[in-house]
C-alpha cells in the first residue's frame, strides 16, 4: 500500500489538485450552463482525490514528516470549500462527503500527534479557519434556484421522454402565461425554502430535507398505529 501511494502522489495531478484547493473560492459548476444531463465527472473523481490525500496524510505522519502530513489534511479541506462554492446539488454533496472523509482522517492524525502544543494549535486554528471560510450553504440554494429557473427556459414543462410529449411541451410553451406562471411558482417554492433555512435552527435540516426533495429521496415509512 505505501508503495502503491508513493508512485500514485509522483503524477502532476497531486500538485494540480492542491494548486487548484488553494486558490481563492472561485465557480466549479456554472448553475446557468448545466443540466439534469450534464456529466461531471471530474466533480465526481475530487471524492477518489480526497481520500487518496487524506490517506497519504497519514502515511506521511507514520514516516514521522508531520509538516507535509498536515498540509495534505488543509488540501482536502480547502478542496471542500471550493466545491460548495455558489454550487448546484452534486458537487455540494461531494463536497460535503469530502469534509467527512478528512475529518475523520483529521481524528487519526490527532490521536498520533501526542502533547505538541504547537501543532495542536495548529490543527485548531486551521479548523477555526475552515469553519469561517466554509461557504454559506444559503449559496447553495441560491444557486439551485438559478439552475432551475435555467431549466425551466430549455424545459418549460419538465424534461420530456417521448417526441410526442416534447411536441407538445413546444407548442404549450408558445403561449406566455405558462412561463410567467411556472417562474412565480418557482419563486414561491424558492421563497419557502429561504425562509425555512434561515428560520432559528431550521437550517441544517431544512436543508437535509431540501437535498433530498431534489435528489432521489426515500419512500416514507408508515406511521405505527
Amino acid at each position: 500500500m505505501g508503495r502503491w501511494l508513493d508512485a500514485v502522489f509522483e503524477g502532476a495531478w497531486a500538485a494540480n489538485l492542491r494548486n487548484a484547493a488553494n486558490m481563492p473560492l472561485g465557480l466549479l459548476v456554472d448553475p446557468r450552463h448545466v443540466t439534469w444531463n450534464t456529466p461531471l465527472d471530474d466533480i465526481q473523481n475530487c471524492r477518489t482525490c480526497a481520500l487518496l490525500f487524506t490517506a497519504r496524510a497519514l502515511q506521511l505522519q507514520a514516516r514521522g514528516d508531520q509538516d507535509a502530513s498536515f498540509e495534505h489534511l488543509a488540501v482536502v479541506l480547502a478542496l471542500s470549500r471550493q466545491l460548495r462554492h455558489h454550487t448546484v446539488t452534486v458537487p455540494y454533496l461531494i463536497g460535503t462527503a469530502v469534509q467527512n472523509a478528512v475529518v475523520t482522517g483529521y481524528a487519526h492524525w490527532l490521536s498520533k500527534v501526542g502533547p505538541d502544543p504547537k501543532r495542536l494549535r495548529n490543527a485548531l486554528d486551521l479548523l477555526l479557519r475552515h469553519e469561517k471560510e466554509t461557504p454559506d450553504a444559503l449559496d447553495y440554494l441560491k444557486a439551485e434556484y438559478i439552475f432551475h429557473l435555467h431549466g425551466f427556459k430549455k424545459h418549460l414543462f419538465g424534461k420530456p421522454y417521448f417526441p410526442l410529449e416534447e411536441r407538445v411541451y413546444q407548442e404549450a410553451a408558445q403561449v406566455p402565461w405558462e412561463g410567467e406562471r411556472r417562474v412565480r411558482l418557482l419563486n414561491a417554492l424558492w421563497q419557502a425554502h429561504m425562509t425555512a433555512a434561515i428560520s432559528p435552527g431550521g437550517n441544517r435540516h431544512h436543508l437535509k430535507v431540501f437535498r433530498e426533495s431534489t435528489g432521489k429521496p426515500e419512500h416514507p415509512k408508515p406511521n405505527r398505529v
